[in-house]
């Protein structure tokens, strides 16, 4: 196994240690006989979901070369982020009503809506990394955002939700779906198999459906999006919060994607220069510590790194060792001196 290959397994472990923490709090959050335990522990399985998508939107904006792609990705971690986070503090922290179930309707838009980051980024998969999306395919999101905005105004039509509050307190399990909320989240599923089909399509011919696994986790979410808009009870009593599923499952996806190299990354080039030889290169990070450097890479000092850093200085043999800045640090390299021309331009003639 490379060393990229147990670094991705490190991750996927690690990822799953903590949704496995998260799912255990909230498990025991809701058996819990005390409501400050119960509320602490939901925070805590938030907190969770919450940091570990920042932390993936963080790196897949280090890592992903296509410039489309990583600020589609950016984005839709950062929507992620927010319908996880800001109902459950709406709900620890705002006892109306009406705000929670405004919170709720901004939910749902969210869940529409980002099943249309996946499907655009799908049309990323495999392109050159200076590669734009077409404005036609922009247009995709229009329904998103119509079928948005009929949630979001439920109150003037009720034709999304009814019954959302007993009592007058927010009730979630008291909902009854209407028209609007079904024709959303088959919009939502819609986007998810169509990425999954374009993705696997794209797998297969360029890949030689060697990656034919990695839709796995938008398949499980496109499916549980259908049953849970149907009112499947197991999986409300499993998995009652569909919006971390569907998160997790757009980051997993996402993810296989770029290690797997079907949506380019830096690590692709990591691996390239380990395995040059021939050439000195290496890159080090703004503390002149080294990064990843070439087979045959020179050693050298930190004080010559500097010094290159600089202007370009002579190295070992003769050598001269160069530097240009790139993202998060500096490339150094170095060339063979060339011997000057015995013989200047028209020199036989003076």
């Amino acid at each position: 196994m490379s060393k990229n290959n147990r670094a991705f397994a490190l991750r996927c472990v690690a990822a799953a240690a903590l949704v496995i923490a998260a799912v255990f709090c909230r498990g025991v959050a809701r058996g819990a006989g005390s409501e400050f335990l119960a509320r602490f522990l939901n925070f805590v399985s938030i907190f969770v979901y919450a940091g570990m998508l920042t932390a993936w939107g963080m790196s897949v904006n280090r890592r992903a070369v296509q410039t489309q792609a990583r600020r589609l990705l950016v984005t839709a971690a950062a929507a992620c982020v927010g319908i996880i986070a800001v109902p459950e503090v709406v709900s620890l922290y705002v006892t109306s009503a009406e705000v929670q179930r405004y919170t709720y309707y901004l939910t749902v838009a969210f869940m529409t809506i980002i099943p249309t980051f996946a499907l655009l980024i799908s049309f990323c998969v495999g392109k050159a990394d200076d590669y734009r999306l077409p404005k036609s395919a922009w247009l995709f999101f229009v329904p998103a955002l119509l079928l948005s905005a009929a949630v979001l105004t439920n109150d003037l039509h009720g034709l999304a939700f009814s019954e959302l509050e007993l009592n007058n307190v927010w009730v979630a399990e008291s909902t009854r779906y209407g028209l609007f909320f079904y024709t959303a989240m088959g919009w939502a599923a819609v986007c998810l198999i169509a990425a999954l089909i374009i993705t696997l399509v794209k797998c297969g011919t360029e890949r030689n459906g060697k990656y034919l696994w990695l839709p796995l986790p938008i398949a499980i979410s496109a499916v549980y999006v259908v049953l849970y808009a149907v009112g499947v009870s197991f999986l409300r009593g499993f998995a009652d919060d569909p919006a971390i599923l569907l998160c997790l499952a757009f980051a997993a996806f996402f993810e296989s994607c770029i290690h797997g190299g079907v949506i380019r990354s830096n690590a692709d080039y990591r691996e390239l220069l380990q395995a040059s030889k021939g050439i000195s290169v290496r890159l080090v990070d703004v503390n002149n510590e080294e990064l990843i450097a070439s087979a045959d890479a020179e050693p050298m000092s930190k004080e010559t790194i500097l010094a290159a850093i600089e202007k370009p200085v002579t190295a070992s043999g003769g050598k001269t060792l160069y530097s240009a800045p790139v993202g998060g640090g500096y490339a150094l390299w170095t060339e063979a001196a060339h011997a000057p021309d015995t013989i200047e331009e028209g020199g036989a003639d003076r």
